[in-house]
């Protein structure tokens, strides 16, 4: 079972000078918690990222991007479906 689930959240650009752009969650081996990160892969090959927040618990983090926090629009029915299909559900 791996620590981290990958969703993809958009694609950015077109053809040539695409982006795609995905929410990582990753569950912390040495302490207790998870993370979400944001993580763009750039049209030169070129990834970047930025660390969103920390939670204690996987239901507080699927209850913040239900409020809609984050600056991409992500379905939580489909986060649940990639949390099942790494078994962590």
């Amino acid at each position: 079972m791996s620590n981290e689930v990958w969703i993809k959240v958009t694609e950015l650009g077109f053809r040539r000078h695409s982006a795609n752009v995905y929410l990582v969650i990753k569950r912390y081996k040495r302490k207790k918690g998870y993370g979400l990160y944001e993580k763009t892969k750039n049209y030169n090959g070129y990834w970047s990222g930025r660390k969103i927040g920390e939670f204690k618990t996987l239901e507080e983090l699927l209850a913040y991007l239900r409020a809609g926090n984050t600056f991409w629009h992500v379905n939580v029915k489909d986060v649940e479906k990639e949390l099942e299909k790494a078994g962590w559900r």
